[in-house]
């Protein structure tokens, strides 16, 4: 057991998981059993098999009539494709087929930690990305041939940023980051203190128990102690999701995990320089949770778009309105945007890097 003076130290470090799993009521046709709509199809639930050949992962497709593209939606830390259904209606009506999955140990997906089911607990933080490489074969051998878009939400995002930097691939068409985890808010405390409290847990053998701060995701918990959305009519949604769906939901991080996110986290900041003109960068103004990372515009080529919600916190697809309809328009005129530059990632040799103050903060 830890010391007292040290245990009132972890006890203080502010480590709340960069994505806590707000998950919007089902209005789909799938998850409700209604008629779909005619500019949809019936959403399919299917699996496929995780990069270590263990574990049966959820996912769904969501086919719209005549799609002109299709989008892969990658979910952040404690979330499930079941939250974003209305999301995913709602790209449909835009004419985008939209394929989602979740990630081991959380979600729908088989749950990692032992005991209990809720605690968010990953041994290796490039399990993730390894799972999104053979997640886009499977929507690839489903929809043949064609270029995919990427969107990413938190966790979600610096797990497309790790695979697209190191597995160039040229049938990325675009890709977009909501409030991208680059770098996990570890406030009061410094993050080398933070990992060394983690490290001693880690060491008397709580690596898969709850980090400090953390716990399970509630039913009734109150709208004024969460961080990730400022409207409570969403608030008041993801409460009764809770209710409905308790398979789904996943609480808090384990203390390997956030071991994990920051190893990881500093990986994915120097690889985030690949990105370019083809990346839209959406970033909340009020985000308690990340800390926003602007990668470095680069010699002849302008770096990622990006566009500040003043207002917005953590969970800007489940923010109060005009915020989150916003967003999404930024999305739609992204996805639907001429863009004649090169696909991601670009070869980051021979750029010349400019100062971070050079970074527009706005589309």
């Amino acid at each position: 057991m830890l010391r007292p003076s040290l245990r009132s130290l972890a006890s203080a470090l502010i480590l709340l998981s960069p994505c806590l799993a707000p998950c919007q009521s089902l209005l789909s046709a799938e998850a409700s059993g209604t008629p779909a709509r005619s500019e949809t199809s019936p959403g399919e639930r299917f699996t496929f098999l995780s990069s270590d050949g263990i574990h049966d992962l959820s996912a769904a497709c969501f086919p719209a009539v005549n799609p002109k593209g299709v989008l892969v939606m990658v979910n952040g830390r404690s979330e499930s494709w079941l939250k974003y259904a209305p999301l995913y209606r709602e790209l449909n009506r835009a004419g985008y087929t939209v394929y989602s999955y979740d990630h081991r140990g959380q979600g729908l997906s088989p749950r990692l930690a032992p005991g209990n089911p809720q605690i968010g607990y990953v041994d290796d933080f490039s399990s993730y990305t390894s799972d999104l490489g053979l997640f886009l074969e499977e929507v690839r051998r489903r929809e043949g041939s064609g270029r995919i878009s990427l969107i990413g939400n938190s966790m979600g995002a610096a797990v497309i940023v790790d695979r697209i930097s190191g597995h160039p691939d040229r049938d990325i068409n675009k890709v977009v980051l909501c409030s991208p985890m680059f770098r996990i808010k570890t406030a009061p405390w410094p993050e080398p203190v933070a990992r060394f409290v983690l490290g001693v847990l880690h060491l008397l053998g709580k690596g898969k128990a709850y980090a400090p701060g953390e716990g399970d995701a509630s039913a009734t918990e109150p709208f004024e102690h969460n961080r990730v959305t400022s409207s409570r009519e969403r608030w008041e949604e993801i409460l009764q999701f809770r209710k409905n769906h308790p398979e789904a939901v996943t609480g808090g991080a384990s203390v390997d995990w956030v071991i994990q996110a920051l190893a990881g986290t500093a990986r994915i900041r120097s690889a985030e320089e690949c990105l370019g003109s083809e990346t839209l960068i959406l970033e909340a103004g009020r985000d308690s949770l990340v800390t926003p990372f602007h990668p470095p515009l680069k010699w002849l080529h302008p770096g990622p778009r990006m566009i500040v919600f003043p207002e917005g916190r953590h969970e800007l697809l489940m923010e109060g309105e005009p915020i989150r309809q916003e967003a999404i328009k930024a999305i739609l005129s992204f996805l639907e945007s001429p863009d004649k530059a090169p696909p991601i990632p670009l070869d980051r040799r021979g750029y010349k890097s400019l100062s971070s103050e050079e970074i527009p903060s706005i589309l």
